[in-house]
């Protein structure tokens, strides 16, 4: 129940980012590349159509291609939304505020990738620690990735 809430948070969020009308019934989808994840999220749809006020609900399995027309959310590395948003928002706007996020990403990938590549970070920094930062990582390299694919998106809008 938690990552249904949590991926109804970030869909909410997505929407009024982009300056989506609260009485505008978008198509959103779902991409969940764990099976048992998917499962959820097929059992809950009502629910999570219900949490975004969607108009229509895919669910879409990790190698199923998202709709046309759709930008990407990031919820978590086994867990993407997209919000089909033509004729829904401002291109121009949505471009400059990937950009700023694209920054900001890298900005904290390259901050930490310096703090863990300093001689004493294995001796000083304890085991779970460094398992998180890897995480961190990751978790940065795929949402920049995301967005990436959101630039592209945009422009052949």
């Amino acid at each position: 129940m938690k990552t249904l809430n949590e991926t109804g948070k970030i869909l909410r969020s997505q929407l009024a980012s982009y300056g989506v009308a609260s009485n505008a019934k978008p198509t959103i989808a779902v991409k969940a590349t764990n099976a048992s994840t998917h499962a959820m999220f097929v059992a809950e749809a009502e629910v999570l159509k219900s949490l975004t006020k969607a108009g229509e609900l895919i669910i879409l399995r990790g190698e199923e291609k998202e709709p046309e027309g759709c930008l990407s959310g990031f919820v978590s590395d086994e867990i993407t939304v997209y919000v089909k948003v033509i004729g829904l928002i401002d291109i121009k706007l949505e471009l400059a505020r990937i950009a700023k996020r694209q920054k900001q990403l890298t900005d904290l990938k390259d901050k930490l990738a310096k703090k863990m590549q300093a001689a004493s970070y294995m001796e000083r920094v304890p085991e779970h620690v460094r398992k998180a930062d890897a995480e961190k990582i990751t978790g940065y390299e795929t949402e920049l990735a995301t967005l990436e694919g959101q630039i592209v998106t945009f422009t052949a809008f």
